[in-house]
């Protein structure tokens, strides 16, 4: 199961409901940044976030990771094609401050927009520094769970429904 919330919101309770994997897009985009560089930039829609953010790093241990966070300073609404290239402009300079500021690799939160609205190649051809895909990284990661048959360890997340990752293999590849 993939939260796409890019917040993680409710992961790790649905891990102590189920034995099947259960992944979050943040946690699991900055373990992989992690393995590809050693200070990360990220950045979200609006700065109200920030705390929260910062406060979610921090209950991960990632803290140490992530060498800032820069907002946007806008929340889409509506129709995100009349919004998207002042969106992609702002990222843009943003990932180029995060850059300066020694960020090697950014991740971009806010689902919808990165990379629904705004790819992140695009963002990563003009920022000079590389763009995680959240929403990719999320679905490979919890399909090479499943392909390994992997889940979340059941002494860190007791549960008593016994559904293993094999009950959901069964269900998509038969």
């Amino acid at each position: 199961m993939i939260q796409s919330n890019t917040y993680d919101p409710g992961v790790e309770q649905a891990r102590l409901a189920v034995r099947i994997p259960v992944v979050g897009i943040l946690r699991a985009s900055c373990h992989v940044a992690a393995c590809l560089a050693h200070r990360v930039g990220v950045t979200i829609l609006v700065e109200s976030m920030i705390p929260y953010t910062r406060a979610i790093l921090r209950d991960y241990g990632l803290t140490s990771l992530v060498t800032g966070i820069k907002a946007l300073g806008m929340y889409e609404i509506g129709d995100l094609a009349k919004v998207r290239e002042p969106i992609k402009k702002r990222v843009i300079e943003l990932a180029k401050e995060l850059k300066d500021e020694g960020a090697e690799v950014v991740i971009p939160l806010g689902g919808r927009v990165f990379p629904g609205a705004v790819s992140c190649e695009e963002i990563e051809a003009e920022a000079r520094v590389p763009i995680l895909n959240t929403k990719a990284i999320g679905i490979q990661f919890t399909e090479m769970l499943v392909r390994c048959r992997m889940s979340h360890s059941p002494i860190a997340y007791p549960c008593r429904i016994q559904f293993s990752p094999e009950d959901v293999t069964k269900k998509i590849f038969t």
